[in-house]
C-alpha cells in the first residue's frame, strides 16, 4: 500500500482536469490550499483554483523530483516539483520550479497544502510591462 505521501505524488504526477474529481478522496473537505496567487479553504475553492490553472494553461505537466516525509506530528512532507505547461493565451511556453509543504490528517488525506516558488523570476518578469519593471527592480536591489 502507498504511503499517503506517495499517493498524493502520484495524483500530481498525473494531474488532469479529470482527475480534479478525485480530489475528495486526496484532500480533506476543510483543505487549505495557498501557492503565490491564492489562499483558499475547502474543498470547492481548491477545486476552483486548479479548474482555473487547466483553464489558463495547456500541456500541463507536473513532475515531482524530489519528496520527503518529515517525522513530525501531524504528518508532513516537503515536495520539490517542476510544472511545464503552454499558456493558453500567449502560447509561450512556462516553467516553474517549486517547493510544497504538505501536511496530511490521520486518514492520509491532504489537509495543508502550502506552494513556495519564486512569482517574480518565473511569471511576472516574463509579462511585457510588468516584467521590466520587475527586472529593473530586481537589478537595482542586486548592485
Amino acid at each position: 500500500m502507498d504511503s499517503p505521501l506517495q499517493r498524493y505524488v502520484n495524483w500530481f504526477e498525473a494531474l488532469t482536469p479529470d482527475s480534479l474529481d478525485d480530489l475528495e478522496s486526496i484532500m480533506t473537505d476543510d483543505v487549505h490550499f495557498s501557492d503565490p496567487f491564492n489562499f483558499v479553504t475547502g474543498l470547492k475553492e481548491t477545486r476552483k483554483v486548479f479548474d482555473d490553472m487547466f483553464d489558463m494553461l495547456d500541456s500541463l505537466c507536473f513532475r515531482i523530483t524530489h519528496s520527503a516525509m518529515t517525522d513530525s506530528d501531524p504528518a508532513a512532507a516537503l515536495i520539490r516539483w517542476e510544472m511545464d505547461a503552454i499558456s493558453r493565451k500567449g502560447k509561450e511556453p512556462i516553467r516553474i520550479i517549486g517547493m510544497s509543504e504538505v501536511y496530511f490528517s490521520a486518514d492520509g488525506r491532504v489537509r495543508i497544502h502550502i506552494d513556495h516558488w519564486d512569482a517574480g523570476r518565473q511569471f511576472y518578469e516574463k509579462l511585457p510591462v510588468i516584467g521590466w519593471l520587475v527586472r529593473k527592480i530586481r537589478s537595482r536591489m542586486e548592485a
